[in-house]
């Protein structure tokens, strides 16, 4: 019960926040961070960063190129 409680909160946040993003922020916006954490990867490529940033960035990548999608 909790679980489906705790994914259904991620869910309804992020519809929220992909909502919020799609009518409040410029498209171009997303197109410059995807190229920058792209750039970074070339730079500091995955052995050189911490487990957890590497996440991060793979996230920020992946949720902005969803966002434009939309």
């Amino acid at each position: 019960m909790k679980k489906n409680y705790y994914l259904k909160t991620i869910e309804v946040h992020y519809h929220h926040r992909l909502t919020y993003s799609l009518y409040n922020t410029p498209s171009s916006y997303y197109e410059n961070e995807i190229n920058t954490h792209e750039a970074e990867k070339a730079e500091f490529p995955d052995s050189e960063v911490s487990d957890s940033y590497r996440k991060e960035r793979d996230h920020l990548i992946w949720e902005y190129t969803e966002i434009q999608k939309e």
